[in-house]
């Protein structure tokens, strides 16, 4: 069963955007291991000048995390493509309470067209429920930086096109999520708001405000893992 879902991921991973959040600010146990397999779709004002939802909104989310420590856990998992991305979370409060708070930073790198890069930081809040659900709530801020793969040409009208700034193009994330089960399997309902915080005009991409929704299904890879 096992590895039917590791060979399902990896057969996905072109289709990846690694949209959502997916955990609480329980980490994995310090020797555990889980891998999560989830759906996302995003919606955002450029779909109605597109005639609606395409292809591109849609996004498979396999993913890994394992245990660094009591209070520390690491995942992985594809980003954009055939990308990598990872974080790091630390919990800061006692590890055996149900309530959580933890801070999570990571970066991600794609070698796609463009090729991108990106780095991020942000806290994740949640609640252990006596009936297994726990709800939690993440803020993040992400900033990209996206490099084409050409020179463009010059405008024929003989202007200049906009330098680059350097600072990339940001967004908060703000997710909202419930996790079903605590046990060797868990899912995760979420929604999450993200509103662009600046833009560099010389890089020719513009991030939009979206609404994404996400669906994931998180498995333990040994015989225990506190699902995170």
């Amino acid at each position: 069963m096992t590895r039917a879902l590791i060979l399902l991921a990896f057969a996905v991973l072109g289709c990846n955007a690694g949209l959502g959040v997916a955990q609480t600010a329980k980490t994995v146990d310090p020797t555990g291991a889980r891998m999560s397999v989830g759906f996302s779709g995003a919606s955002n004002e450029y779909d109605a000048q597109r005639g609606g939802p395409g292809l591109a909104n849609f996004s498979f989310e396999p993913a890994w995390r394992v245990g660094l420590g009591r209070q520390t856990d690491l995942g992985f998992g594809p980003w954009l493509g055939y990308g990598m991305q990872l974080d790091v979370k630390h919990e800061l409060t006692p590890r055996a309470k149900p309530y959580g708070v933890a801070l999570r930073g990571g970066f991600g790198v794609s070698a796609g067209s463009p090729t991108s890069y990106s780095g991020l930081v942000g806290a994740i809040g949640s609640y252990e429920l006596a009936s297994g659900l726990a709800p939690y709530a993440s803020v993040a801020f992400r900033n990209f930086w996206f490099y084409e793969g050409h020179r463009r040409s010059a405008p024929t009208d003989g202007s200049r096109w906009a330098e680059r700034n350097g600072w990339g193009d940001g967004l908060l994330q703000m997710t909202a999520g419930l996790r079903f089960g605590r046990g060797r399997s868990a899912f995760y309902l979420e929604y999450a708001r993200w509103q662009p915080m600046q833009n560099d005009p010389g890089d020719f991409f513009k991030l939009a405000a979206s609404h994404v929704f996400s669906f994931t299904v998180g498995f333990c890879l040994d015989r225990w893992c506190r699902q995170g």
